[in-house]
């Protein structure tokens, strides 16, 4: 029936069928306790809205039935933002969303375009309850994200802020992807270390990867996910974690990244200092718990032209890290281009790894090439590096041991 009036029960079955802005903003109305089925019929136009609300914490199942929301703006100050503020689901597929989000927080907010916290089936649920598969397929966001932040906590997301683990589930998010733009200024005093659980952490597709306290049986995996994202550094005085996939893991298990690629550029052109170290890997940024990376690649530009001073600088292709064990990473490249156009001074402290850091790598390469341009230093674990001649070739990458699929 469209404008606020959802025709539907909300089973499975006979899903909420939502028409038009109105019908979605009427979704926060639906009971918080009880799993809804949701379908979008029509793309939808959220301009009608000159600010957006956030959805509170819902248990949603949604069927994007391959349509675009449009034109949403969140301009935000307190809470998790995005479309939803935390999203509780076993599956939602096939949306595409665009957004513009400006949020400021004095306190542990999590950032992302479809939502600030997702939850892979309900939150709090019991230590006994049965195993589940949650399936997020298919989202597609473009946009730009600006956050400003001085609590102790801001994942951020172009996708999702973070991910909030309960137990007994697998959270599978898979074919997602984010173009766009993440601009970062931490104003907190805080000069906490990558390995604590203070993290200000950046992803292309998803901030944080997490679990709820000490809970059980809890994995997460992120597979054949895409991001072409611009993270551009305004200031901070605390450690900023940067990953073209993932910003950071944070506790619970080992997340699985499988198949992803990211071409991703930061520009360090802040206009306020950097105080503390930024870290910047094309798939991953850091963490607290290890992950496993298989498959992927990374386009990193570095564009190095700072007006105020930075602090320390830490680069690596695939997985640049400060924390406890080893990351296995397999059958992986990343291109590393750092430009300095008007030679600034670099930071004191600062490290280029072609591959990253505690790693176990296996096939794995850097493009030593491009790298030798714009890094005249040497490069922490050289013996990854190979010509871009050789990246390029599939004789010489099944000489490596690569499997190349028939499509």
């Amino acid at each position: 029936m469209a404008n606020g009036v959802i025709l539907g029960t909300g089973t499975q079955n006979d899903p909420w069928i939502v028409e038009d802005a109105w019908d979605l903003n009427s979704l926060r109305d639906l009971p918080a306790s009880e799993w809804q089925w949701i379908k979008l019929e029509n793309d939808i136009n959220l301009g009608v809205f000159t600010n957006w609300t956030p959805i509170p914490s819902r248990r949603f199942n949604i069927n994007g039935n391959g349509k675009t929301i449009k034109n949403v703006r969140i301009v935000s100050s307190s809470g998790a933002a995005g479309l939803f503020a935390q999203l509780e689901t076993l599956e939602t597929k096939d949306l595409r969303i665009e957004a513009e989000v400006v949020h400021t927080s004095t306190s542990t907010s999590e950032v992302g375009i479809l939502c600030g916290r997702l939850v892979g089936g309900h939150f709090l649920p019991q230590a006994a309850d049965p195993a589940r598969i949650a399936i997020i397929s298919n989202i597609q966001c473009f946009g730009n994200i600006t956050v400003t932040v001085t609590g102790t906590t801001q994942p951020t997301g172009g996708c999702f802020g973070s991910t909030w683990g309960e137990s007994n589930v697998t959270l599978m998010i898979q074919n997602c992807a984010y173009y766009g733009s993440i601009s970062c200024h931490i104003t907190s005093s805080s000069t906490t270390s990558p390995s604590s659980t203070q993290l200000r952490s950046c992803g292309g597709v998803l901030g944080t990867a997490e679990a709820r306290g000490s809970i059980a049986n809890y994995s997460i995996s992120l597979v054949n996910c895409v991001s072409v994202v611009q993270f551009v550094m305004v200031g901070g005085v605390a450690h900023a974690l940067l990953g073209g996939i993932l910003g950071a893991t944070r506790s619970g298990s080992a997340p699985t990244i499988n198949g992803c690629l990211a071409k991703v550029r930061l520009l360090i052109t802040n206009t306020l200092a950097l105080t503390q170290p930024v870290w910047f890997g094309g798939i991953l940024g850091a963490g607290v718990v290890g992950c496993n990376i298989t498959m992927c690649a990374a386009h990193l530009e570095v564009i190095y032209n700072p007006t105020e001073s930075v602090a320390a600088l830490h680069i690596a292709g695939l997985h640049c890290m400060r924390s406890t064990g080893t990351n296995p990473i397999h059958m992986s490249y990343a291109v590393i281009d750092f430009k300095n156009p008007n030679d600034a001074e670099l930071p004191v402290t600062r490290s280029m790894r072609g591959i990253g850091g505690q790693i176990v790598v296996t096939n794995s390469f850097f493009d030593a090439q491009v790298l030798a341009v714009g890094w005249l230093e040497a490069v922490t674990t050289p013996e990854w590096g190979r010509t871009t001649a050789q990246l390029q070739s599939q004789q010489f990458l099944e000489s490596q041991g690569w499997v190349f699929a028939d499509v």
